[in-house]
């Protein structure tokens, strides 16, 4: 949010049932700007909308974040990519935002 200028002031209230609220809780504000602006999505477990602000973070979910952020546009349809390595279980969501990332030139991968 401070890379791009986005104020997250005035901001005490989450949908994230994983970020801490009260006094020293800094990261509520930006999580839940980035919500808001469809820059982060969370993840649900359990029925629950989770941050998971512990947990490191993977190229591919910092690859999301930083086409959203970059507000570039993703064909979430796509089902198929050339990169081998992209588990199954990320169809959905991952495949999409690698194959854009990798038309623009952002990845291009490795051959093995």
């Amino acid at each position: 949010m401070n890379a791009l200028h986005i104020s997250v002031s005035g901001i005490t209230d989450t949908p994230f049932e994983d970020i801490p609220t009260g006094e020293g809780a800094w990261i509520l504000s930006y999580a839940e700007r980035a919500r808001q602006l469809g820059i982060v999505y969370g993840q649900t477990i359990q029925g629950k909308l989770k941050f998971r602000p512990n947990d490191s973070i993977t190229r591919g979910e910092a690859l999301i974040i930083l086409l959203n952020a970059a507000n570039i546009s993703v064909d979430t349809s796509l089902k198929t990519t050339v990169f081998q390595d992209i588990p199954a279980y990320a169809e959905g969501v991952l495949i999409p935002y690698v194959e854009r990332a990798r038309e623009l030139g952002i990845i291009n991968g490795q051959m093995l």
